[in-house]
């Protein structure tokens, strides 16, 4: 598996691409032992009840496409549901993982254990 959320070809193809998800009631994202997972998805994830994130042995995940909510300066906040962030390799997460914002990563590490 790839990619988690994908489109099909008919939803790729028209003039107004899926460009987000949203998942209100998302409240644990598991993803366990997935070699070849490239991507969640490819349009933009909007959680703002996730609690608990926990990301094990997934290192071609490369792009986070969950959104963060923004503050009125226009950088990210974690969701005020956000309780925890368990990643492994912790390398990977640091070095390989992009959010969204470019500042999304600084402003999840209180969280990350």
């Amino acid at each position: 598996m790839e990619e988690i959320i994908g489109t099909t070809d008919e939803e790729s193809s028209t003039s107004n691409p899926i460009t987000e998800f949203i998942l209100p009631k998302l409240r644990i994202l598991e993803l366990f032992d997935l070699p070849e997972l490239k991507s969640i998805s490819s349009s933009k994830l909007i959680c703002n009840s996730l609690e608990d994130i926990t990301l094990m042995h997934c290192e071609k995940l490369k792009r986070m496409a969950i959104c963060l909510p923004l503050l009125e300066n226009g950088q990210p906040s974690p969701p005020l549901s956000l309780k925890k962030i368990k990643a492994h390799p912790e390398e990977w997460w640091e070095t390989v993982v992009e959010w969204e914002h470019p500042n999304a990563k600084d402003v999840l590490r209180p969280f990350v254990k």
